[in-house]
């Protein structure tokens, strides 16, 4: 298993993509009745519960991350919604902080940010997905 105990690295590589690209994304592409997947505890470095979820015909995966060359093969429709940096790094310090009672701003302003940049810098996923929601006008918080 891949050691994501470290949050600095680059381009978020440390997100374990063959994962879930093997327990997730093939089998609901292979119409698989129920998709089965391991929940992964950063607070431990390991795999914790075995999750099912019954395979309704839609998946929606959010996270940052997804679309680089590996994965965008697999996806059918991707969206991008397009956000000013510090906007979002308001809003997840908010989501943190407020609705998971586990405050990060350090990371937030720190190696998430740099992940961000650079994930964007290295794969314009902007340029790459099927549509793009423009969020750049709403509330920050």
């Amino acid at each position: 298993m891949k050691d994501l105990s470290n949050n600095s690295f680059s381009c978020w590589n440390n997100i374990d993509y063959l994962r879930l690209i093997d327990e997730v994304i093939i089998p609901f592409n292979n119409d698989n009745k129920t998709i089965n997947y391991s929940h992964f505890n950063s607070d431990v470095n390991a795999r914790s519960e075995l999750i099912a979820v019954k395979n309704i015909d839609y998946l929606i995966i959010e996270g940052v991350g997804l679309f680089r060359p590996k994965i965008m093969k697999y996806l059918t429709f991707t969206i991008w919604i397009e956000c000013p940096l510090q906007t979002a790094i308001s809003r997840g310090k908010h989501r943190d902080r407020f609705v998971h009672h586990n405050p990060k701003d350090q990371l937030w302003d720190g190696v998430w940010k740099n992940n961000d940049q650079e994930f964007y810098q290295k794969f314009s996923p902007h340029n790459n997905v099927s549509f793009i929601f423009n969020n750049s006008s709403q509330a920050t918080i």
